[in-house]
């Protein structure tokens, strides 16, 4: 039977959205592409649980999913000295790392025991279509160019150590900023994020790693005894939204509507989050309710303006670098466009 919704994109803003609308009864197709290289593993706070419950999959998560309980963030930021966030005083009480493969192998899974059938080629037409393809989005037809904030791009490369490590550390350097977590096979990720224009001046990845720790103490510790599992990759970090988030017979989620800054540290959240909203407004476009759409348009505007200001609340608070071009450039206000 035709679907009534097709879904572009199996990470977790389709996941989520698939499953929400296989549960209200919807005919849903997902087409899928395998991604290549792993993933960078993420940091789920505890406030993800909120969304995960949403989705009906926090009991399968506990009990599947591989992760590393976090205690919370240590962050060097605006001060060479670290200061602790620590978990246990928000509710819920702690968060994890996760392995993103294996976290969204579990959402497909769940979302093909709810009925949805899955494409790896393209999926037939549908009376709506969600586009969850992430942050490498093309434009439909007609669609006005994204509206983008920076370019930033992170280098990303897992390790192997020994020794415990119980929370992921942020810390700000001169060209950019660095973050390191646990990951469940016992390992390490690192990403160092920064323009650009570092990389291009720097090709070998492996020499600029290793200038950059001369003034990454904190992390340069972590480093001590660390020995690489995989290659350098370089992964787009950058902030940018679409310049329109749904229209009539579709909608956009997750990064394929608005990509955040890493910092943010919602990726996982604010995806499952988007792809419920998104669920929603096709199930009010589906029911003769177009308004759902244009509302979901608005409330997506109106997230992503909040997001800018948080984004400016957080730059301004490291002050040590004034001459870097960039810190300076996000410690300057970013257009709102609605």
């Amino acid at each position: 039977m035709s679907p009534d919704v097709v879904i572009r994109g199996f990470g977790p803003a389709g996941a989520a959205a698939a499953i929400c609308l296989a549960r209200a009864g919807c005919r849903v197709a997902v087409a899928h592409r395998a991604g290549a290289g792993r993933k960078p593993g993420e940091t789920l706070a505890p406030s993800a649980m909120a969304a995960l419950d949403s989705i009906g999959v926090t009991g399968e998560f506990l009990a599947e999913c591989p992760k590393v309980d976090s205690a919370g963030v240590a962050s060097c930021w605006g001060s060479p000295h670290a200061e602790f966030q620590d978990y246990m005083t928000r509710p819920g009480g702690r968060g994890w790392h996760v392995d993103r493969d294996a976290f969204d192998s579990l959402l497909r899974r769940k979302a093909r025991a709810a009925g949805v059938e899955a494409w790896t080629a393209e999926a037939p037409r549908a009376p709506f279509t969600i586009d969850a393809t992430g942050r490498g989005w093309r434009r439909r037809d007609g669609e006005p160019p994204g509206i983008e904030v920076d370019r930033m791009v992170a280098v990303v490369r897992y390790w192997r150590r020994t020794g415990p490590l119980a929370h992921a550390l942020i810390e700000a350097h001169r060209d950019g900023w660095s973050y390191s977590a646990p990951v469940p096979d016992g390992g390490l990720v690192t990403a160092f994020h920064c323009d650009p224009e570092l990389p291009r001046s720097r090709p070998d990845s492996g020499a600029l790693w290793n200038d950059l720790l001369r003034d990454l103490p904190e992390t340069e510790a972590l480093m001590a005894d660390a020995l690489p599992q995989d290659e350098w990759r370089w992964v787009s970090a950058r902030s940018m939204r679409r310049a329109t988030f749904a229209g009539e017979g579709w909608a956009a989620a997750g990064d394929a509507a608005a990509s955040w800054d890493p910092l943010s540290g919602a990726g996982i959240d604010r995806a499952i989050r988007s792809g419920v909203r998104a669920a929603r407004a096709a199930l009010g476009y589906l029911g003769g309710a177009p308004d759902h759409v244009y509302r979901y348009q608005e409330e997506c505007a109106a997230g992503f303006d909040r997001y800018l200001a948080r984004r400016l609340e957080y730059y301004r608070l490291e002050n040590r670098w004034p001459d870097s071009p960039f810190w300076s450039q996000r410690r300057n206000p970013c257009p709102r466009n609605s």
